[in-house]
């Protein structure tokens, strides 16, 4: 994944730059707690790190009543449309200094992620996550020849199944975002279990060309502007430089 933030960002990049926060969660605390909690254990003498910590974003994203659960919940109403899921964005957490309601863009809301802020439009994030594919279609695939897409089709089937017993007598078909969700803490788990070592990349063009070096691009990542930005990837690199 890469963080993404586009002129205009949809229920994609919504995803993507909440899989990026889990990973940003992950690198500080292997950065910043353990390695701090290390120093301590050795009795080193070292002057602490005040570093910035995302997970008050996380929470607005996934705990109960934040973004996911909303939209999850506004997904499995009939009636509701995106002009209902935003109002109930904004009732819920206007207040968040983690949330942004817009002054003037109607069908927008903004999160303030660990790399800056993000509006997202909120039109078609319903339609997207109920992803309303035809039974009989998922069947044709779970049943292919081809052993790649039987084992892909299988394990969604799986995975529905439990998340179904999960919701009792409702049987509700699990959302995007919720199979997402599952897949990312998944994810999470597995690599809680590694030794990890972390490679920080910059893009070197907006449009994803190979052996295109746009450097106006690149000066504007790495200028003193945009180091609060990169704040959390400096204060590591100076905490692995005193070792």
């Amino acid at each position: 994944f890469g963080f993404e933030n586009f002129e205009v960002n949809r229920f994609e990049q919504f995803n993507i730059n909440y899989a990026n926060e889990k990973l940003q969660e992950y690198f500080n605390k292997h950065i910043f707690s353990l390695e701090q909690l290390e120093y301590s254990r050795e009795g080193l003498q070292w002057e602490d790190i005040d570093w910035t910590d995302n997970g008050e974003c996380l929470d607005l994203i996934e705990k109960k009543l934040g973004l996911l659960a909303l939209i999850n919940e506004e997904s499995h109403f009939p009636q509701a449309t995106d002009k209902t899921l935003l109002a109930k964005l904004h009732i819920q957490h206007a207040n968040n200094p983690f949330y942004v309601k817009p002054r003037v863009a109607v069908h927008n809301f903004g999160v303030k992620h660990y790399a800056g802020e993000v509006q997202y439009d909120v039109r078609g994030i319903l339609e997207k996550n109920r992803d309303t594919f035809r039974d009989d279609l998922l069947n044709l695939l779970r049943e292919s020849s081809l052993d790649f897409v039987y084992d892909l089709f299988e394990h969604v089937s799986s995975r529905s199944g439990q998340d179904t017993l999960k919701c009792g007598s409702k049987h509700r078909k699990p959302t995007v975002s919720l199979q997402f969700k599952d897949s990312l803490h998944s994810l999470m788990a597995t690599l809680s279990t590694s030794n990890p070592f972390f490679v920080r990349c910059i893009k070197p063009n907006m449009q994803k060309v190979s052996l295109r070096l746009c450097l106006p691009w690149i000066i504007h990542h790495v200028s003193i502007d945009c180091y609060h930005r990169y704040k959390s990837y400096l204060q590591g690199l100076f905490l692995q430089l005193e070792r």
